[in-house]
């Protein structure tokens, strides 16, 4: 009778096993750099199996007790994020105008200690195509605390290739950015980021950004303040273990709107005061009005989203006509509190074509 029911178990046993190590290949499959297990647990809870954030945050506070809910990350009593800029330029040889702007008013506006301009292009990086003049150049000489780093774009990520060439130097600028705030820390700044005013009282937080836009649970990763080794951050980064090569956002702003929902405490979110207006709404700098200075830190200007629109061809000679918040922005900067001259009739009719006709016709179809 015995030996009949351990004959019984024998197949279940059996099945058991099998399934254990079916489950442990696919896991080792799908995350080829064989993460540590602090992060496996991490994966496994949160990313691959429950969104509870009990287990989450259980986890954590019993792994390494770095990551206690009853920590006391802000201090506003001391500045915990350097008062250090940080810029990444990967593959690209042409700085533009609106760069030059934009890199002169975190210096004027911001006013950070130093600014740390992160390329792969070479420290002899002019930022001309050739064709153009060079406005990195003229940055170089303007600001006095503008250093070059040269840095390798990374090609994978825990041993995850980042291969998708669509993505590939938005992913590459991500892993750099969370990679050099964990070491240093300090101010990540997309390179055609707007400075409105100093960010001193942002400074007091373990890590800062603002949403990726209403409604969604994202956060922004074109304005990030962070100090370094963040709890936040370092959660972030482990999160990297799943990273997706043909997702444009999962790792850098869906990752970091999830984890900010788990552990709200180790998070500053500053609504619509880094980010504005949000990735969706960009064109309201070229066809609307609003007050861009109150309540502002910073703008983002989204160069690349609507690179069609003509902005390319905004010059320091045609830059008196731009009549926008985009032209509001850029000449706030450029004449420093000066009057620009009038455009005229005539300068307005051959100023931008494109971007006149781009004007026109967005504002026939809203």
């Amino acid at each position: 009778m015995v030996g009949r029911n351990n004959m019984g178990l024998r197949p279940t046993l059996i099945l058991i096993l099998a399934l254990g190590l079916f489950i442990t290949g696919c896991l080792f499959y799908f995350y080829p750099n064989k993460p540590s297990e602090r992060q496996i647990r991490f994966i496994k809870r949160i990313f691959v199996g429950s969104n509870d954030s009990k287990e989450a945050k259980t986890i954590y506070s019993n792994t390494d007790g770095n990551h206690k809910e009853s920590d006391t990350i802000t201090s506003h009593n001391s500045k915990l994020v350097p008062n250090v800029v940080h810029q990444i330029w990967l593959h690209r040889k042409k700085f533009d105008f609106i760069h030059f702007l934009c890199i002169i008013s975190v210096y004027k506006n911001i006013r950070p200690d130093i600014i740390y301009f992160h390329t792969n292009m070479g420290l002899n990086f002019t930022g001309s195509d050739g064709k153009s003049k060079s406005w990195f150049l003229l940055a170089r000489k303007k600001i006095p605390i503008l250093v070059l780093k040269e840095v390798v774009a990374p090609e994978t990520v825990f041993n995850i290739s980042i291969s998708n060439p669509n993505y590939r130097a938005s992913h590459q600028t991500d892993v750099l950015r969370f990679r050099i705030l964990l070491e240093h820390g300090g101010i990540y700044l997309d390179s055609d980021v707007f400075g409105i005013r100093p960010l001193d009282e942002l400074r007091g937080h373990d890590y800062t950004a603002d949403r990726g836009a209403p409604g969604e649970d994202r956060l922004s990763s074109g304005v990030i303040l962070a100090k370094s080794n963040s709890k936040f951050l370092s959660m972030i980064y482990d999160s990297y273990a799943t990273y997706k090569p043909d997702c444009w956002a999962c790792s850098c702003c869906e990752v970091p709107g999830k984890l900010s929902a788990m552990f709200p405490h180790l998070v500053n979110i500053v609504d619509d005061a880094l980010i504005y207006p949000k990735w969706m709404d960009c064109r309201k700098q070229f066809y609307s009005n609003y007050d861009w200075r109150t309540g502002n830190y910073t703008i983002h200007i989204w160069l690349r989203m609507y690179e069609d629109e003509g902005n390319e061809n905004i010059t320091p000679e045609n830059i008196h006509c731009v009549d926008s918040v985009l032209g509001q922005i850029l000449k706030s900067i450029y004449f420093e509190g000066e009057t620009p001259t009038s455009c005229s009739v005539a300068e307005r009719a051959k100023l931008i074509p494109k971007f006149v006709a781009h004007q026109k016709k967005f504002l026939k179809s809203h």
